[in-house]
């Protein structure tokens, strides 16, 4: 008998629908993203300034389970796979005024197509 390459046992399972635990140690974030925080770091309310300031403008029910925020920052890079884009969504605290985390993530596009040749089509 033939031993099966690593990869052909890969694909097989994968079509099966079944996780290697190779698959699991690559789907699994070692820092543990995304990260949501219910609570200022600093004080421990759960009242932002988004959530009170919207209260008297907005039903927040009508916002379909997204979460207002104040700020969002972003920073992509380029890895030889696929780019990445980490996001930190912010707000201030409403009763200390710390600027406090609500959601951290890391976001993975899709792959880079390298083309072969020159680049010219046609």
């Amino acid at each position: 008998m033939t031993e099966e390459s690593r990869a052909e046992r890969r694909r097989r399972e994968r079509e099966k629908g079944e996780e290697s635990p190779e698959d699991q140690k690559e789907q699994k974030e070692p820092l543990g993203l995304p990260r949501t925080f219910e609570k200022c770091t600093n004080c421990g309310s759960t009242r932002r300034f988004c959530d009170e300031a919207m209260k008297e403008d907005l039903q927040l029910e009508t916002l379909h389970g997204k979460q207002p925020v104040l700020l969002s920052a972003e920073y992509v890079y380029d890895t030889p796979l696929y780019p990445v884009k980490l996001r930190a969504l912010l707000d201030i605290c409403w009763d200390c005024g710390h600027l406090c985390t609500v959601v951290i993530q890391k976001l993975k596009g899709r792959p880079t197509l390298h083309v072969g040749g020159e680049g010219k089509i046609g």
